[in-house]
């Protein structure tokens, strides 16, 4: 293996679009070239010319997310499937099963990705430009920010199915049997009894990717501030 380094000096008036564009055609160029074709064709196949450039490699990057998209369409329908046949298997065990369970399960998913999308958008606006590796923040948002949601279902089913077994005396017949009172009340004490544990978590991701964000290279600095923000996000958003 033989590796060249090929230098070139910057131009004064070409932008950052004139250099990427520029390497994009250095890359092309190597990689259409047989140095060996005009004289020894025998030795041609033994050859092989890879060119290398941060243009190519983010381009790359890009174009393998792009591919993963369907992957990601495809785990993203299995997800929701099971997230409805767990909450509504759980909601029909508790007495608790309606329709609303089932929107309940798709946005416990949906919540990463909104959270991710409001992220990115929040600092393409502050003028952050775009890295290759911005591209894997939804799967990050998608497997850190999802459990939390489940937290909440889980602990509202609980509270709600202990407030109809065990009423407070003080309650008349009718508010106890009231879905009203059950809906202003459970908010509360669900948020007392989970909110520590999702916060400790959003925490604890929000800090390692802060320290991450510090200490990092530029590329890895805005994966980083991105999972860091969808954290917040999602936080905000469950």
């Amino acid at each position: 293996m033989f590796v060249m380094q090929f230098r070139a000096l910057h131009k004064p008036g070409w932008t950052d679009a004139d250099v990427k564009q520029w390497e994009m055609k250095m890359t092309e160029v190597f990689q259409g070239l047989d140095i060996f074709e005009l004289d020894t064709k025998n030795f041609s196949d033994l050859v092989k010319v890879f060119a290398y450039s941060q243009s190519y490699v983010e381009d790359e990057m890009v174009r393998g997310a792009r591919i993963m998209i369907p992957y990601l369409s495809v785990g993203f329908v299995i997800m929701c499937a099971c997230s409805i046949v767990s909450v509504m298997s759980r909601a029909y065990y508790k007495h608790q099963q309606n329709l609303y369970k089932t929107a309940l399960a798709i946005m416990a998913c949906l919540t990463p990705l909104l959270a991710c999308a409001t992220a990115l958008a929040g600092m393409f606006l502050c003028g952050v430009r775009f890295a290759s590796l911005l591209c894997v923040v939804p799967f990050l948002a998608l497997s850190i920010g999802v459990d939390s949601s489940y937290l909440m279902i889980h602990e509202w089913q609980r509270v709600t199915e202990q407030r109809r077994e065990s009423p407070r005396r003080k309650d008349s017949v009718g508010e106890r049997l009231s879905e009203y009172s059950l809906v202003r009340r459970t908010p509360l004490q669900v948020l007392s009894e989970v909110g520590p544990a999702i916060l400790i978590s959003c925490l604890t991701n929000f800090l390692a990717d802060f320290v991450g964000a510090y200490f990092s290279s530029p590329e890895l600095r805005l994966l980083c501030i991105a999972n860091m923000l969808s954290m917040v996000m999602a936080f905000i958003y469950q």
